[in-house]
């Protein structure tokens, strides 16, 4: 490698560092170690920092309409803004958003006229560079969104595409508007910024110029200034194409480039170095002109600026017209009624720069001194003595505001209170370090003091001003220069502005979006009362064809037997067809069912009169039958008539056997109310039975069973209550028809009323219980005696026999158990024995006695199972088997506790035991479910903050985020419950024993009922996110849908 090569590959590296350096979107560079508050990018604020808005209520206000000290014209104010604009542009929001609202004191005339108390003015902060703000030795650092060479980037703009935008490619110019003297009009959301008129909250790109200066349409002076640089730049063009007329597009606009650079540098490099120009970005405002705000809220309609002939006329009188005083105070138009977002109308200025100034994590003031070689501040007074003398109270405010500790007085206000009819010591050192930086820095640097040229020079060469109608020197105006002023512009001399006005972005759209979300809600739930509706209509229409056919198939084919209708079972269960017929010599009254099979049979003989309900609204169809020792029967009829019949066919049978009927009418609601249904019956039969049996075996009220539920009028009736046959057989698990029902029932009922009282119940159950062997032998033989005379004939004892074959359910034919009584009759020696007495029954018996006797001495554990108030009742005959089975450990029931949450503990208990596997997978699957939402919840509420949307929408997105992962997780695994293959092949597995497989239905439901629940607070969650997103700054959706969304003002 020869040395030339070497040196060049040493200076590429050189050469790119310095490219990067300064350019658009590099970090600034820092005189001073940040000032946050953590060190890293926390601004210090409120209650360490006093309020911005009072620091700007204290420090900047004043009296206006004070002409300049050095009698500076307005021109060079907004020569300085377009200098400023130039080198730094910081006020670009950065992503992920952050805010740092300055909170309007309550009671602020301009901001809070009605002492709310809740005004903020919104700020939000600027954006720095991603590989900041990680550690304290490396903090936050803001961008600067422009180059900070003076190397034209406000003409030109600060990147070749931004350049090429502006170009037209012809002659080497810049593209001209209609008029051809202006710019042209801004077309494209790319570059300039679009502020809202705060007037008419106008906004829009009506009225825009494309400049390279983004915020250079932000009022009339600075787009003049804009407008001054590109007839320039064309004015050079079309001279060097004169002059060069073979010079291509590119050679031509490069060449006038350069000129147009190298002019607008020399007027910069003079003012910086004589302290003329606010390199800072903030000292123009302390010499901003009244009636700034009311013109730069008129762009877009505004009349002075519609031709080039208005600019020339705006340039003109921008020279002579002279500036604040370079003084403390700032004018109520840039404090008050600076132009703000769209959601609050106004800003102020000052607060917005104190703000920034935290944000950016500027130094205080006289840690900018010391920084600067210049002596620390230690007396308030010391600030400005000669204002000081003039207005103590300021610095005594200003004083109280900061603690009276004067290290945390910030750069802004004290280098603002130096200034005196001139930038303070501060601010002059500050512009002079900053301009003798650039042009030391900047290699392109061009000066040459021998052609003169001058910005008077521009301005002649670009307007149609004549040498004499502009002063020579053309930021300074002096008596004797050309068109001077009328007087210094006052408040009294401009129309007020308007207050400041808040706007809400859902105004207009809140209809609306209820409308909208109420729809998409009550989408599911009318679908769902349409289909149930349909279902009914069709169930309905259905019922009636039923009921259509069932008639014709009545007409065509007479009941079986007696009369028919349909009865009433209760509440909740479906009409059922039956028969009804009167037996007139017992006095029965059978009910069957289509078949004709008995159904029930009612005795009314042991009734001195049958009460008759009717209902007397609607179609008169119901009947009630009042059954005072059972259930009572409700009937339903056809029509009326059938009913009416009914009635007199069964008061012309009972009165023939001198039984009276009673008839009264009720509302048919009133009839289903009185009726005693089945299953009422059936609950006081479980409390008779419960009762009964914890007398028999004096069992402690404790063990039997909860009966505080139950009311005192309904054990009452339970035990004045009687038992009918059919009751009676049901408690034994027998048929009513059997022979030993019939039997028992007989010997029982002691008055012969067919019903059983509760003490002859416990008569008989008290010996099958607690009897002795003898004792329920005897019962047994008394049972079968029929004729009372102590002795069994061998039809009675055969019968005997053929009731306990029925009880032991052996399926045998009637010869089959007839061969079988012989042989017992023959191996007892029987046969020749026409008559049984007791003592040879119960020698019969005697190979049983244990059995016998084991019902009386051992807990019957049929009667504990009455006693449970839930458990079925089974078949108290059956027998299991010839042998009762041995017991290796006597089984000890614990005591009955009434306690309640003894009985809740117990009842979780067996709750557990029985369904432990269920919910073992009940916790793993919502285990799961919850830890995939707990997951993006923690991550969207907390680790997300580079994406910006927590800041932005933090419950919707951790609502809608977490329940989209649970949903995501359950739906797909919720068919695995319902893959029948699957199932049947665990099942076979080793992991049936872990996994009930037969309960996959049930959490299926359970998943899908979870899955819809986290579904609908799914939807809510987004409910929340479009509202919250429809409501938000366009910084704020630039950052969150940069493709979409475009921050341009």
């Amino acid at each position: 490698m020869n040395p030339r090569s070497k040196e060049h590959f040493h200076v590429l590296p050189l050469l790119m560092v310095i490219f990067i350096l300064n350019s658009a979107s590099s970090p600034m560079t820092r005189l001073l170690p940040a000032h946050y508050s953590d060190g890293v990018y926390q601004p210090v604020q409120e209650p360490w920092l006093p309020n911005p808005r009072e620091i700007s209520n204290v420090a900047t206000k004043g009296p206006s309409g004070l002409p300049s000290s050095q009698n500076l014209t307005v021109l060079s104010v907004f020569f300085g803004y377009h200098v400023v604009y130039e080198i730094v542009d910081s006020r670009q929001p950065g992503c992920p958003p952050e805010f740092m609202h300055i909170p309007i004191p309550r009671g602020d005339p301009v901001f809070d006229p009605d002492s709310s108390g809740n005004v903020l003015l919104p700020f939000q902060r600027g954006k720095w560079a991603p590989d900041t703000s990680q550690s304290p030795n490396n903090p936050r650092n803001q961008v600067n969104h422009v180059t900070a060479w003076m190397d034209g980037s406000s003409i030109y703009g600060s990147s070749s595409s931004w350049c090429d935008a502006l170009r037209s490619f012809s002659g080497g110019r810049l593209e001209a508007g209609p008029e051809g003297d202006l710019p042209k009009r801004s077309r494209r959301p790319y570059f300039m910024w679009n502020s809202v008129d705060p007037s008419t909250g106008h906004h829009g790109r009506d009225g825009l110029y494309e400049f390279g200066n983004a915020r250079g349409n932000e009022n009339v002076f600075t787009a003049a200034e804009g407008i001054v640089w590109f007839r320039y730049h064309n004015y050079l063009a079309s001279t060097l194409q004169k002059q060069h007329p073979l010079w291509s597009d590119e050679e031509l606009f490069q060449s006038a480039r350069k000129r147009v650079v190298a002019t607008f540098q020399g007027p910069q490099l003079h003012q910086g170095k004589h302290g003329d120009n606010g390199a800072d970005g903030r000292l123009p405002e302390a010499r901003g002109p009244r009636g700034f705000a009311g013109i730069s809220g008129s762009r877009h309609t505004n009349p002075n600026l519609q031709k080039g002939s208005d600019i020339d006329d705006i340039i003109m009188g921008m020279a002579s017209q002279i500036a604040e005083k370079e003084d403390n105070i700032i004018v109520e138009d840039l404090r008050d009624y600076m132009y703000g977002p769209m959601t609050f109308s106004r800003s102020d200025l000052v607060a917005m720069t104190v703000q920034r100034g935290r944000d950016n994590g500027l130094p205080t003031y006289n840690q900018a001194r010391a920084a600067l070689s210049l002596e620390p501040v230690t007396r308030w007074g010391d600030i400005n003595p000669e204002l000081n003398a003039t207005n103590p109270q300021l610095f005594r405010d200003l004083a109280d505001l900061y603690g009276n500790d004067l290290s945390k007085l910030e750069l802004f206000p004290g280098g603002l209170l130096e200034s005196s009819g001139a930038p303070g010591p501060l601010f002059s050192a500050i512009i002079l370090d900053q301009f003798q930086r650039i042009r030391d820095g900047d290699r392109y640097w061009f000066e040459n003091n021998k052609n003169g040229t001058t910005f008077h020079d521009v301005l002649l060469a670009v307007t149609a001003a004549e040498p004499g109608d502009i002063q020579d020197n053309i930021f300074i105006w002096k008596d004797g220069d050309p068109c001077p002023q009328p007087g210094q512009v006052l408040t009294t001399d401009l129309h007020p502005c308007t207050n400041a006005t808040a706007r809400d972005y859902f105004d207009g759209s809140r209809v609306g979006f209820g409308i909208t979300v109420a729809a998409l809600f009550l989408f599911p739930p009318v679908s769902f009362l349409l289909a149930y509706v349909v279902a009914y209509y069709r169930k309905r229409k259905f019922r009636r064809y039923q009921r259509k056919q069932r008639n014709a198939d009545n007409r065509e084919e007479p009941p079986a037997v007696g009369v028919t209708a349909c009865e009433w079972a209760g509440p909740k269960q479906a009409l059922r067809p039956v028969g009804l017929e009167m037996d007139a010599q017992r006095r029965w009254l059978r009910v069957t069912d289509s078949a004709g099979s008995t159904l029930r049979s009612l005795n009314l003989n042991s009734q001195g009169q049958l009460d008759i309900l009717l209902s007397s609204d609607r179609r008169r169809q119901a009947l009630l039958l009042k059954i005072p020792k059972e259930y009572d029967l409700v009937l339903f009829f056809e029509d009326e008539s059938k009913r009416s019949d009914f009635v007199g066919w069964l008061s012309s049978e009972l009165t023939a056997g001198a039984q009276g009927v009673r008839v009264r009418e009720v509302g048919e609601q009133e009839l289903l109310r009185e009726a005693v249904t089945r299953e009422q019956r059936e609950q006081i039969m479980e409390i008779f039975f419960r009762h009964a049996f914890a007398q028999v075996l004096e069992i402690d009220k404790r063990d039997a069973g909860d009966l505080s539920s139950v009311a005192p009028n309904r054990t009452r009736e339970a035990l004045h209550c009687e038992l009918s046959r059919e009751e009676f057989a049901q408690a034994l698990g027998l048929k009513p028809e059997s022979l030993f029902v019939e039997s028992m029932f007989a010997l029982a009922d002691k008055d012969g009323n067919g019903y059983l009282s509760f003490q002859e119940f416990l008569d008989v159950i008290v010996i099958f219980m607690k009897g002795s062997p003898e004792e329920k032998s005897k019962l047994m033989f008394n049972m079968h005696d029929i004729s009372g005379n102590g002795f069994l004939s061998k039809e009675e004892f055969s019968r005997l026999l053929r009731s306990f074959i029925e009880i032991s359910s052996n399926c045998l034919s009637k010869s089959q158990a007839e061969q079988a009584i012989e042989a017992m009759l023959g191996a007892a020696g029987f046969n020749d024995k026409e008559q049984i007495t007791w003592e040879d029954f119960h020698f019969l018996l005697r190979d049983h006695e244990k059995e016998l006797r084991s019902q009386g001495e051992e807990e019957n554990p049929l009667a504990y199972r009455a006693l449970e108030p839930d458990g079925p009742r089974r078949r108290m005959g059956r027998k299991e088997g010839l042998h009762s089975p041995k017991v290796y450990v006597k089984p000890k029931r614990e005591a009955y506790s009434r306690s309640r949450v003894q009985q809740r503990v117990q009842q979780f208990k067996r709750f557990v035991e029985n369904y432990r596997r269920h919910i073992v997978c009940f916790c793993v699957i919502y285990g799961i479910t919850a830890g995939v939402t707990l997951e993006r919840c923690y991550h969207y509420g907390l680790q997300a903050t580079s994406t910006g949307i927590p800041e932005t929408t933090a419950v919707g997105i951790v609502v809608s985020r977490g329940t989209a992962a649970a949903v995501s997780f359950q739906f797909p695994y919720m068919l695995l419950t319902v893959c029948r293959n699957l199932i049947t092949l665990g099942r076979e597995t080793f992991l049936n024993r872990y996994i009930p497989f037969d309960a996959a239905i049930d959490l299926h439901r359970w998943m899908a009922m979870s899955a819809i629940v986290l579904t609908v607070i799914h939807s809510l969650g987004h409910v929340v996110n479009v509202y919250i997103l429809s409501v938000s700054n366009l910084s704020i959706l630039s950052c969150l849908f940069p493709k979409v969304f475009l921050n341009d003002g």
